[in-house]
């Protein structure tokens, strides 16, 4: 079962030299292409696809490979249940030739990003400059960040296509594979360590690699300790064996992390383990996959009004709304709250409440969006929750009753206005001293209004409204 080796502990050099390097070719001459577009670039994740090794004439080629890698990637769980949450760019650059190098066989080729095969004694991993075979990195990397820095200023995940058909990539701060059938798949596993920080979990020795544990690899064997007890069934071995009913339980497999012994991964076999098998990740890797999208894509997409602080002086009738991300992306749930208290019966994107309904006074609207997949058993961070919250100050005038205007010859109709949050009672007498009710009722809107139900033949009739308690 053949396995390949990723050096994801490159990474932190590939990010630090992302940061800094300056002195660059232009990159002017260079465009972005669309390939996917699932919302802004600032709120999205940005795959950004940079051609390697093709000349002009292969340009047509090259956006056909990237598309046929960007499915491939986004058709992979987790994924594909979080495809709204990826934009996907191509930035064609031209080489002189066609291919990459492979040092071991004496080729080299004019390409440019400088990439070379062989990398570390590898003929798999490709690398681009600063490397074993070029110390510059405004030979490689550096051209990398002039294209995202010109192109992407949002921040992009940059993938380098190389156009040779021989197997090979890596991972890092940026992401490199061939077009060879099967290098594909080894994106989607770089992916894990770019997004989410997942750790390799090959057994085979790897002298100076960091003792560092990642999401998915640890030393813990003491089960309340290990961090991904949670999808632990109850039961199961600890540490688990690899043969028998329990190996294809998720529990704590020995060799993981460079190490045969006293390292240990979720599952027997994970995408984590294996780049070239149709192995899908584990529960614990699509975990911090899920919680890795939420870390640069909210739940909550925008809100309407977007002013925060708000005041009424009339009744009226306040609508509030939410975007959140399209249904692909999760589940989706919507709670509102009228001063810290649940409205049950409101679960949709769309949320009214009356003013004239509401006391005088400061209130409170809060919608909350959450995610509730069950790919996420764990989110101390609460990155798969996000609330917005509306300050309302009602300032209404108590009540207001409008002079009694005749409907016929013999009728009256009274209409009170106001703020009355239990309802009001409408009052009448002849005399002044001698009052009774002649209606009780709740406003609609912030409104009553009153009819003399038979004529009335009295020559004078006085009118009032009291709040009920």
């Amino acid at each position: 079962m053949a396995r390949r080796v990723s050096f994801a502990f490159l990474c932190w050099l590939a990010l630090l030299l992302l940061a800094g390097v300056v002195g660059l070719p232009s990159a002017r001459s260079q465009t972005l292409a669309t390939l996917l577009t699932n919302g802004p670039t600032d709120r999205r994740i940005n795959l950004v696809i940079m051609s390697e090794g093709y000349k002009t004439n292969k340009f047509g080629q090259f956006r056909t490979d990237a598309t046929n890698l960007v499915n491939q990637l986004l058709g992979a769980a987790p994924f594909n249940q979080y495809r709204s949450c990826f934009n996907a760019f191509t930035i064609a650059v031209a080489s002189n030739e066609n291919g990459s190098d492979h040092p071991s066989q004496g080729t080299y080729v004019d390409t440019y990003f400088n990439t070379s095969y062989d990398s570390y004694g590898k003929p798999e991993f490709i690398n681009l400059p600063p490397d074993e075979w070029d110390p510059d990195p405004a030979h490689g990397i550096g051209r990398v960040t002039a294209l995202l820095n010109s192109l992407m200023p949002d921040g992009g995940v940059p993938i380098l296509l190389v156009n040779d058909l021989n197997y090979g990539g890596s991972g890092g701060g940026v992401l490199i594979c061939s077009r060879a059938p099967g290098s594909d798949t080894l994106v989607t596993h770089e992916m894990g360590h770019t997004l989410a920080g997942l750790g390799d979990e090959y057994d085979a020795a790897f002298p100076g690699y960091p003792d560092t544990e990642e999401p998915n690899t640890t030393r813990v064997t003491n089960l309340a300790q290990i961090k991904w007890n949670v999808w632990i069934t109850p039961g199961t071995q600890i540490p688990t064996p690899p043969t028998g009913p329990q190996a294809d339980r998720l529990g704590l497999f020995e060799g993981a992390h460079y190490h045969a012994t006293g390292w240990y991964r979720p599952r027997l076999n994970c995408r984590m383990r294996y780049q070239t098998e149709p192995f899908p990740f584990c529960e614990v890797c699509q975990e911090a996959l899920v919680l890795s999208f939420y870390r640069k894509v909210r739940p909550l997409q925008s809100w309407s009004p977007t002013a925060t602080n708000l005041l009424s002086t009339t009744p009226q009738t306040l609508t509030f709304t939410v975007s959140t991300l399209p249904p692909s992306a999760g589940v989706p749930v919507t709670l509102w709250w009228l001063d810290n208290t649940a409205v049950p019966s409101a679960t949709q994107t769309v949320f009214q409440v009356s003013s004239g309904a509401l006391s005088n006074g400061l209130h409170q609207v809060r919608a909350e969006v959450r995610d509730a997949t069950t790919l996420v058993r764990t989110d101390p961070g609460q990155l798969l929750r996000q609330s917005q919250i509306w300050q309302l100050q009602v300032s209404l005038t108590n009540l207001r009753l409008a002079i009694a205007r005749p409907t016929s010859q013999t009728n009256v109709s009274v209409v009170v206005s106001g703020s009355a949050v239990h309802g009001i009672v409408l009052e009448a007498s002849t005399n002044l001293p001698a009052w009774q009710s002649v209606a009780t009722n709740a406003f609609t809107q912030g409104r009553f209004e009153f009819v003399e139900p038979s004529p009335n033949p009295l020559p004078r009739r006085y009118y009032r409204a009291r709040a009920l308690p």
